[in-house]
């Protein structure tokens, strides 16, 4: 049965989906914001480069649901560029006066734009927000093992206080998951979206950026994303793995956003920030150490705000057993076979030319060479290509500027 759109007077919410081989997973995450409440969605799906068939199963996807969103778009990259650059991909296309974005893997819940839109029309000031958010790990065999709630307590320490105790908190550690987020354009915008140098994680740095522009994360006490951890996240994998350019990503956040504005912290502050980048520092050096690895924790010793949280940190471990099931979660085979198969992407944009209202090829960085779709001028870093799936292909293509729909566009030339 087709879903029909109540046009009313409710703003456009542009709801903008990050895969990266999501084959198994993407269908259940469109289908969770084909089945939201609000009618006005505008679907922008950005891709980083998938190997496996992320891309033919959202296209064949689109085919079948485009008519129930008011304007739907499909960016995909001929190289993978990282989690921040993708979402930048995705965000600065975006049309709606609100955002939501969602890694191709996470869950929307039915209402949770509708609450969205409902908190920001009451919350004039708010420009980013947050909810709460419901973890659950996805053992890949069908097992799956549901977590507490987040951000748990830390959301009532930060509910009503200023943009600079959310800084002095944020600065110790990223306690607010990405999924929970929500914003109006204006704050991503005036804040420089997102810092491509990040290739590993988009959020904590973002959070950082935009309180260090005057704004303030406003918080909705309702639940209104379920949060999949999975042995294929970028995020689990890379703390699984030991990956290397995940610690150094987050020691880059202490040396870029943290320590130019350490005149904002307390000693004590101070000192959990230089111990934080002590520890960093050496399970880079020994990265391929365990035990030297297991070793670098004492730096907390001569931490004071670690020795006050150690006991709530200890019972947590012992209640909750994180490195039991984070171990379990690394032996599991999450449907290894099908991200083996891998699929030519350079043959699936060849064949998809019925789809195409604009193809772009951008090949210049940000800030350096343009290009334009219908007069306005789009910006996407290294090698990108851009599908739009008009409501009406028939009447869009009658309408199409004189570049034609499916010309390639070459910065900004015809």
């Amino acid at each position: 049965m087709e879903y029909k759109i109540k046009f009313n007077n409710k703003p456009l919410f542009s709801v903008v989906v990050l895969t990266f081989n999501h084959e198994n997973l993407i269908e259940e995450t469109l289908n969770s914001i084909y089945n939201q409440n609000y009618p006005n969605i505008e679907l922008i799906i950005s891709d980083d480069a998938s190997t496996d068939n992320t891309i033919p199963i959202i296209k064949s996807w689109i085919d079948k649901h485009r008519s129930r969103f008011l304007r739907v778009e499909l960016i995909t990259s001929l190289i993978n560029t990282g989690i921040s650059a993708n979402h930048a991909r995705g965000v600065r296309i975006a049309k709606g006066e609100f955002i939501k974005y969602i890694g191709g893997d996470d869950i929307l819940l039915p209402s949770a734009l509708e609450k969205m839109e409902a908190f920001l029309k009451e919350n004039k000031d708010a420009y980013v927000c947050t909810s709460f958010v419901q973890p659950f790990i996805d053992y890949g065999n069908g097992e799956i093992e549901k977590l507490p709630l987040i951000p748990k307590d830390n959301f009532e320490k930060m509910q009503w206080r200023n943009n600079i105790y959310q800084f002095r908190q944020l600065s110790k550690r990223n306690f607010l998951p990405a999924p929970g987020f929500f914003f109006r354009k204006d704050v991503l915008e005036k804040s420089g979206y997102f810092d491509s140098e990040f290739r590993k994680f988009e959020d904590w740095h973002t959070w950082l950026k935009i309180i260090l522009k005057g704004y303030k994360i406003y918080f909705m006490p309702e639940i209104t994303v379920k949060w999949r951890i999975h042995k294929n996240s970028v995020s689990t994998s890379s703390r699984l793995q030991a990956d290397l350019e995940f610690y150094k990503e987050e020691l880059m956040v202490y040396e870029k956003y943290i320590l130019p504005n350490i005149k904002y912290l307390s000693i004590l502050e101070r000192i959990h920030i230089y111990s934080s980048m002590l520890y960093l520092k050496l399970i880079i050096k020994n990265i391929r150490y365990n035990k030297l690895r297991t070793i670098a924790h004492m730096v907390y010793i001569f931490d004071p705000i670690e020795l006050i949280e150690m006991p709530k940190w200890i019972l947590e471990r012992i209640i909750f057993n994180r490195k039991k099931k984070l171990k379990k979660l690394s032996n599991c085979s999450y449907d290894s076979e099908k991200y083996k198969k891998g699929c030519n992407t350079s043959q699936i944009n060849r064949d998809n030319n019925r789809y195409k209202v604009a193809y772009i090829t951008a090949q210049a960085p940000y800030g350096k060479g343009e290009t334009f779709i219908n007069g306005e001028m789009l910006a996407i870093k290294d090698k990108a290509e851009l599908f739009i799936f008009p409501r009406n292909p028939e009447k869009e293509m009658q309408s199409s500027p004189k570049t034609g729909h499916g010309d390639k566009v070459q910065n900004g030339l015809p």
